[in-house]
Formats: C-alpha cells, structure tokens, sequence
C-alpha cells in the first residue's frame, strides 16, 4: 500500500500539529540596541554588508510580493485553490519584511553613534540606509577637496567618462598606431588622454617579468569604470529622495532640486543642448516612437533627462556639504576653500549654506 505524504512526515519524527518555531532574528533585544547604539569600532565595510543585505533583503521582498499578486490574480480567473501556497508564501514576505525592518533600525542605531550620521539623520530625505551608505563609501581621511567624492560617486563622468572599451581601445590604437613594441612615452601620452594616472596603468597593464607593456592589459585598464558603481546607484536613491521631498518647506536639497529643474529647462528651451541631443542620438540606439527620440530630432532634451541634470546637480551639493562635515568631524577645523569661493568675484563665490548647520569646530566664530 502506498504511504500517504503525512504518513511518511509522521514516520520522519516530525509533528505536524505543532507551530513552526521562527527564531527571532529581526527582533532586536536591549541589549543589542545598547551595543549598536554606542558602538566605537564598527569598520567601513561591516557597515556596507549591512546597507548591501538591506538592499538586497528590499528587492527579494519585492519581488515576492509582486508573485503573490500574480497568484492571487490567477486564482480568482482560474478558480485554482492556491490557499496553501500563498499562506506559505505571505509567511516568507511577513519575516522577510520584520528582518528588513531590524536591518533599518540597526544602520539607524549606528548612525547615531556616529556624529557625522546624526547630522545625516536630520536632513530632510535622508533615513537610515541612504545616511549609512554615506557612512560607508566616503573616506575622509584620503580626500582633500569635495570633488573628489564627486568624482568617485561618478558625478563629474561629463568631464572624465566611462571610456567603455570600443573607445578606449580607439585612443590606445591611436597612440600606439602599428609599432610593436609600447614605450613609457605612449604610455604617458595614453594617461593624458584616458585620464588614467601612469602608476594606475603601471600596476595593470606592464609586466615586471618581460620587461614590457601590454597592449591587451592597456586598454582593458584604460576600460575600466572610473568610478564606484554601487555608490553612484546609492547616489541617485539620494537624489531621488530629494526629488520626493522638493515640496517640503524645510527641505534645502528639495527646494534646490526644483529650482535647478527649472533653469535647466530654461536653457533647453534656448537650444543650448542641442549639440549633446545630436550627440545621444548619434551615439545611441533610440527608438523612433518613442517621446525621448522627438525631443532629441528637435535638439532638446528630454523632460526625464532634465530631471536628472537637476538631480546631479543637487547630488553635487550635497556631498560638498558631506564633505564638510566630514572634515570638521575628523580634523576639528576648516576645510581648504575652493578656489571660486576665495578669490573669484560674481556667481561663481556663491557658498550654499548646508540645510542643517555644521557642528561648530575649535576655532571657529
């Protein structure tokens, strides 16, 4: 005779007629929250796991909630009993969601612990993950100027761009042209225009043991994205957020964001993008029914492309002013001033104000 599936659970030792113990794992007891909260040695990377499983744990959850909506639908067009699947399933999102949530709730307990995330944390837009992630990828202690936070959040790619390597193995070929062998001049002159430092290429494309370059490890280097891609995305999270806020009074980045929107598309409506509408619908494949396509025909840009110019914009301002803090935090004073601010007279002098004030530092009136 064949065994039923709950005669063959009930030989297995299990009882059925128990509840299913979950440990709980996204609750936080007081003393973790102790811990978290005064927290003095908690590394860089060890927070970036933690802003990267929030993320991740946030997608899965997603999606998960996306196919218990699919089942749902079928159920109710086919007549299926999908009852137990779904149970199971909406368990699953249910811990899913409270273990998300203890991840939230931790990156905001150390972000408290941090001078600099308490001052993240009162920005308006900016929670837990997005002022943890700022925690994590910006190190002070090797930057000097905020634009070099600008350019490792690959904001400032209009002026050094992801070559890709069709176009870094175009210069490459240029330089080199037909000779067999690539000497420390080409090299040099390859650095200049790739915007790659000779050392960065040094250590990736010669080879200590013949003595010599290689041209497949050149442009392969010289390939390379010049910037932090999970930053630059955890960026544009930032920048939508202040997107979202723009509304609110008390939001600076916000009520930034719709000014600059608004000169942005001064300036399309002049035509004064009509050379970089040329240039996308050169260079990409964009299809012809598409609204972005007639916009670029007509050299102006896009109204999402505008958006966007707005929120790197803001973006920008922002991290000056992440920088700043960051450097009275560390330092205890001042950091250098920009060559515009110092000297320069008219718009370009121009300081904004950050939307919470920098923590007052020895020293300073």
């Amino acid at each position: 005779m064949k065994e039923s599936t709950k005669d063959i659970i009930l030989s297995a030792g299990f009882d059925i007629n128990s509840d299913i113990e979950v440990p709980e794992a996204a609750k936080f007891t007081k003393d973790m929250k102790e811990k978290l909260l005064h927290i003095e040695n908690i590394s860089r990377a060890e927070i970036k796991t933690l802003v990267n499983l929030f993320y991740q744990m946030q997608d899965i959850r997603k999606q998960l909630t996306e196919q218990i909506r699919s089942i749902d639908a079928a159920k109710s067009s086919t007549g299926e009993n999908n009852e137990v699947n779904v149970m199971v399933l909406q368990w699953a999102l249910k811990n899913m969601a409270a273990t998300e949530k203890g991840l939230e709730d931790s990156l905001n307990l150390i972000c408290m612990s941090d001078p600099v995330g308490r001052w993240l944390l009162k920005i308006t837009g900016i929670g837990p993950v997005l002022a943890a992630g700022c925690l994590c990828y910006f190190d002070i202690s090797n930057t000097n100027y905020a634009t070099q936070f600008h350019s490792y959040a690959g904001l400032n790619d209009n002026n050094r761009p992801w070559l890709g390597r069709k176009k870094a193995e175009a210069i490459i070929n240029e330089i080199v042209g037909s000779s067999k062998t690539i000497d420390d001049d080409m090299v040099v002159k390859i650095a200049a225009k790739t915007q790659w430092p000779y050392n960065y290429l040094m250590m990736n494309a010669y080879d200590d043991e013949k003595g010599r370059w290689s041209k497949a490890d050149l442009i392969a280097a010289a390939a390379k994205i010049p910037y932090n891609k999970s930053l630059k995305c955890h960026m544009w999270k930032i920048g939508k957020s202040f997107q979202w806020v723009c509304n609110k009074p008390e939001s600076l980045y916000g009520r930034l964001f719709n000014e600059r929107r608004v000169y942005e598309q001064q300036k399309n409506d002049n035509g004064d993008f009509a050379d970089q509408a040329a240039a996308i619908l050169a260079e990409k494949n964009i299809g012809k029914n598409t609204t972005a396509y007639k916009e670029y025909s007509k050299g102006r840009l896009p109204a999402a492309h505008i958006n966007a110019r707005a929120m790197r914009w803001v973006e920008k301002i922002f991290l000056s002013h992440l920088f700043e803090e960051m450097y009275r935090v560390k330092y205890d004073k001042i950091p250098p001033r920009y060559y515009a601010l110092e000297h320069l007279e008219g718009k370009h002098n121009k300081e904004i104000e950050p939307e919470i004030p920098y923590d007052k530092v020895t020293g300073e009136a």
